[in-house]
């Protein structure tokens, strides 16, 4: 985070609609139906996916894990902070997506921004 390299060396186009994609408790960016959801965007059109991973907190011990949700929600918010104002990329045009403990990451992450995101969905 806070490399703007990073970011505009990447396929990101902040003129597209951007999903973010939170995992829940014992799982990761690769379990679940993240993938599924990933691949759908991309071929239902132009897309920015982001497929968070925070499978390090996510596989201890729930109380733990409920317990680092704001932490990870907060980082998450900081660095949809950083992609708006590194490349323009309007909050409204974002869609957060999270599973069990995921959806309060999103949730999270929704208090540290500094606009309104289209949509929050949380299963």
């Amino acid at each position: 985070m806070n490399n703007p390299g990073s970011i505009t060396s990447s396929h990101f186009n902040p003129r597209n609609p951007t999903i973010v994609i939170s995992h829940g408790w014992l799982s990761n960016m690769k379990t679940n139906l993240n993938p599924v959801i990933r691949d759908a965007y991309l071929r239902l059109k132009e897309t920015n996916v982001i497929v968070l991973d925070w499978m390090r907190l996510a596989i201890a011990p729930y109380p733990t894990a409920v317990r680092g949700v704001p932490d990870i929600g907060r980082g998450l918010g900081q660095f949809l902070n950083f992609l708006h104002r590194t490349t323009g990329a309007p909050f409204n045009t974002m869609h957060l997506i999270g599973f069990s403990l995921g959806g309060h990451v999103v949730g999270n992450a929704g208090r540290y921004l500094g606009g309104r995101v289209a949509r929050i969905t949380s299963k």
